[in-house]
């Protein structure tokens, strides 16, 4: 394939395209894991009746809260590639979006809370302070998020093949201080620490 003839964004859409089809190099079931499961009862104890999950994967997460919260009337769940991979979870309480982080087809306030599990480092770093603008704009209360701040060995099997600044799946690695300023360059106003036995979640407030 001529790589050449594809924008960024093609070019990644394939890669996830790929991984989710066929698995990556230390995965065979690309997206099925739950991030966010430690963040789950955070939003369940304050009965929150809307949300947008970003980078959703197979939506092992969103489906999670729809079975076990009785307050949620509105779930959106947001992927690149799983919703045109077919690997997304079939559930009538969740309105999937086949789309990018950087342009959310949502109206302003259209949700109360916006989450993102190991998502944004996978973006195009042109990509982040759009994606952290779309973040506060798609919101009302906050954006609860979990990042990694380091690259990781898992490739994608088109690894070889891909251009230098598409190999990787973590494409966008910088520190927690760069993170919290592009979420706080878009608006948000207080940033806290949400901290678990296994992992440690960021969330921001309007």
């Amino acid at each position: 394939m001529n790589y050449n003839d594809l924008s960024p964004h093609e070019i990644e859409k394939l890669k996830y395209l790929h991984c989710f089809e066929h698995g990556t190099t230390a995965n065979n079931q690309y997206g099925e894991g739950n991030h966010g499961k430690d963040a789950q009862n955070f939003f369940i104890d304050q009965n929150i009746k809307s949300i947008v999950d970003i980078g959703a994967g197979q939506g092992v997460f969103v489906n999670n809260l729809a079975t076990l919260s009785k307050s949620l009337k509105k779930i959106y769940a947001l992927d690149i590639a799983s919703v045109a991979a077919g690997v997304n979870i079939k559930n009538e309480k969740i309105t999937w979006i086949d789309g990018y982080s950087h342009d959310i087809p949502l109206e302003d306030d259209e949700v109360e809370w916006i989450t993102s599990f190991d998502c944004l480092e996978h973006i195009l770093p042109e990509d982040i302070q759009t994606t952290c603008d779309e973040f506060y704009r798609v919101c009302s209360v906050g954006a609860l998020v979990k990042i990694s701040y380091r690259d990781c060995i898992e490739r994608s099997h088109l690894h070889n093949e891909l251009p230098d600044n598409h190999k990787s799946l973590h494409i966008s690695v910088f520190t927690k201080e760069t993170w919290i300023e592009h979420f706080k360059a878009a608006g948000f106003q207080t940033v806290e620490e949400l901290a678990m036995p296994s992992r440690s979640y960021l969330i921001f407030y309007k």
